[in-house]
Formats: structure tokens, sequence, C-alpha cells
């Protein structure tokens, strides 16, 4: 019997390599499966990282309305992003209406309240997302 470690020859029925020390009735150690190819329920498809952060960045820098969350399965909380978005909006034009019809500007207005916290939200789920610490709503992270 060889031993895996160093290649000695060794009499049958050795427990230990008398060169090395090895032990030389070991099972190979199981190899874990890469992400990629974990083991999914039946009729699963696993979220895409690069369709999520599109999702994210894309609709959520250009109109602060992310709607990754959809794609992950997360509706409420979506929900809520998407409420705050629309707030954003409705304030920033109502302070523009002041301006116009006024001539004055509210002091402060709510909008850029509504755009940080979304932003943050934003930034946030998408360093999870590549982190793979964002999971889907089966519990799985994006691959």
């Amino acid at each position: 019997m060889f031993c895996k470690k160093c290649g000695k020859d060794n009499s049958e029925g050795t427990a230990f390599c008398i060169a090395c020390g090895d032990n030389l009735n070991t099972a190979p150690a199981p190899q874990r499966q890469p992400a990629s190819q974990a083991s999914y329920p039946p009729g699963y498809t696993p979220k895409s990282k690069t369709v999520a952060l599109c999702l994210a960045l894309i609709p959520g820098i250009l109109l602060c309305l992310p709607v990754h969350r959809f794609y992950m399965g997360k509706v409420g909380t979506n929900i809520i992003m998407i409420t705050l978005g629309i707030l954003f909006w409705v304030n920033y034009w109502l302070f523009w209406i002041f301006i116009w019809f006024y001539g004055i500007g509210l002091i402060f207005s709510y909008c850029f309240l509504f755009s940080i916290a979304v932003f943050i939200w934003m930034i946030m789920d998408c360093v999870n997302i590549t982190n793979g610490k964002l999971t889907d709503a089966a519990g799985y992270p994006c691959v």
C-alpha cells in the first residue's frame, strides 16, 4: 500500500505510513459544492447578481425607484422603497410648484429625506447583493 502523502511503499494492513506518519486509512474528504452548483428545490431558478444589481442601480439612480426586490421576491419591502421614491417625486414637484406660483421655495422639503433614505437603502442592498448576504424570498443568495 502506497502512502498518498509521500509515496512510500508500506505493508498491507498498516494504519500509518512508516516514513511520514500519515494515516493510510482515511477516506477522502467530501468536496463542497460551489454556490452555482448548490442543490435547489425542483422548479427553483437561482437569481442572478447582475440582474439584481442592474434592477437596483439603473431605475434606482435615474428615477429613485429601485425594483430589484421585486426580482428577489421581496415584494413588501420593495413596495416601501417605491412608496418612498414616489413621495420623493411628489414633494419634488410640489417644491417647484411653490417656487413657480409663489416665487419662494420651501425652506425645508421632505423630498430630500425620502431620496436619501431610498439611496442609502439601495446602496446597502447593492453591497449585500455583491457579498451574497441579500437573499431572495426562498432564502438563497444570488449567484
